[in-house]
């Protein structure tokens, strides 16, 4: 099986040489991005926090972490909250970047940190000094419910690291269903979304329970943001080994052509967003004059600033296209991949 994997994966870096490009369409997105207004302040904080606080290996990996300006995703998904639960929430989304990797090549410390987590003992963990105020800060700044199923989430997510590591680390190509089955619960779009409530400063836990249409809001907020990482990681993940990703998955399993599997890809992200849009109309109009109408409101606001911030997060940064790339603003155009760097133009 390993043979096998490794084989998939061949055939696809064969597809993708230094040099190869495809034309990117503009990515649909119907909601707007809006930074957050006091976004340099909070990079500025969680550059310190990170440095501080997180483990790296030598202050080099510190230094190319924060390189890659995972504190501007927070502000930018995050545009409406006041500074103080913006902090946190962007510590915590650094805080699971920089350990995302380490599901893959430190797999047992990984697993001692998901075994602390399961037992509510964070301080134990082997990121236990850098993570453990921040979860206390979290745990006493959300309503109960709200941080509940945040707990939840997060260890949804921290298994899942560990459950997708096994074909990430194998080369495995998985076939486009069963990937999609997969990363839906490793993308980590659950916990971020229920940060947005605490972000919006709403519980629609309630609501969320009886309401299936809300369910389906939220895949399609989460199924946007994991199709657009993949788009736009592709060239991070081919070149660093990593098979996870939906472009490759139709390649392999689809004879796809690298054009044919962005522009399949492109049509994807296109429906989603279309459902998003029509479904947060029947909401706003199933919500009228509803008691938690207003909450509501704020809830689908916070699901759009998700998707709209991910995608300009995802145009940006240096995480997905290289070590000193800055983003020209262009939305579409024709994409070159290197092993070091996108080039866009």
């Amino acid at each position: 099986m390993q043979t096998e994997s490794r084989t998939q994966f061949a055939q696809i870096i064969e597809l993708a040489r230094p040099g190869t490009s495809f034309y990117l369409p503009e990515i649909a997105c119907s909601p707007s991005a809006h930074i957050h207004p006091d976004h340099a302040m909070l990079e500025k904080k969680d550059q310190e926090w990170v440095l501080v606080n997180v483990p790296f290996a030598s202050q080099q990996d510190a230094l190319r972490f924060l390189g890659n300006r995972c504190d501007r995703w927070g502000c930018w998904v995050y545009p409406m909250c006041n500074s103080q639960i913006a902090e946190d929430l962007v510590h915590l989304q650094s805080f699971m970047f920089a350990i995302d990797d380490r599901a893959i090549y430190e797999r047992e410390v990984f697993t001692r940190f998901a075994d602390a987590m399961r037992g509510d003992r964070v301080r134990e963990s082997p990121y236990g000094a850098a993570f453990h105020d921040l979860w206390e800060r979290l745990r006493e700044a959300m309503l109960p419910q709200v941080f509940d199923r945040f707990h939840e989430a997060c260890m949804e997510l921290i298994d899942g690291f560990l459950t997708e590591s096994e074909p990430r680390s194998a080369g495995s190509v998985l076939p486009p269903d069963e990937y999609l089955r997969m990363h839906r619960h490793t993308i980590g779009c659950k916990e971020c979304l229920i940060a947005s409530e605490h972000a919006a400063g709403v519980d629609i836990t309630a609501e969320l329970a009886v309401d299936p249409v809300l369910g389906k809001l939220w895949q399609a907020a989460a199924d946007h943001v994991m199709l657009v990482n993949d788009v736009l990681s592709f060239r991070k993940e081919v070149f660093a080994g990593e098979s996870i990703n939906i472009v490759m998955s139709l390649m392999f399993h689809q004879g796809l052509t690298l054009q044919d599997a962005i522009d399949e890809t492109g049509s994807m992200i296109a429906s989603v967003d279309d459902n998003f849009v029509r479904t947060c109309a029947d909401v706003r109009s199933r919500y009228a004059g509803h008691p938690k109408e207003m909450d509501i409101l704020r809830y689908l606001d916070a699901l759009g600033s998700m998707m709209a911030g991910n995608l300009v997060w995802s145009y940006e940064t240096p995480r997905y296209h290289g070590d000193g790339y800055a983003w020209c603003g262009s939305r579409s155009g024709v994409v070159e991949l290197h092993p070091h760097c996108t080039v866009m133009r």
